[in-house]
């Protein structure tokens, strides 16, 4: 059973990053660059990320940055650039940075 601090860790964490999907939505309106968001929303889901793993056991945290090394060059995870490179659009870029990443289950 997981520990109801993780799980309340998550569940905010899963709570702001959802956020910045309404905040996409208000820069678009006010004609800002689907580039300049979404590369301000992946720095930022990236920030949230650090925050909410400093929480988290040292020994779990520098196994998830090792493997984040590995596949995205970078301890945090992939920037704008390596997501733009997989999903091909800004629009597609800005929708990952609001979307959580799914949990392995146990």
């Amino acid at each position: 059973m997981a520990d109801p601090r993780w799980v309340a860790a998550r569940i905010a964490y899963e709570r702001e990053v959802r956020a910045l999907a309404g905040e996409a939505r208000r820069r678009k309106t006010d004609g800002e660059s689907l580039e300049v968001i979404a590369r301000d929303l992946v720095t930022r889901r990236n920030a949230l990320k650090q925050r909410f793993r400093a929480g988290d056991d040292p020994a779990i945290v520098a196994l998830m940055e090792q493997r984040n090394r590995l596949k995205y060059g970078d301890p945090i995870g992939p920037d704008a650039d390596w997501l733009f490179r997989k999903y091909g659009s800004w629009e597609a870029v800005i929708a990952a940075a609001c979307r959580p990443a799914r949990i392995a289950s146990s």
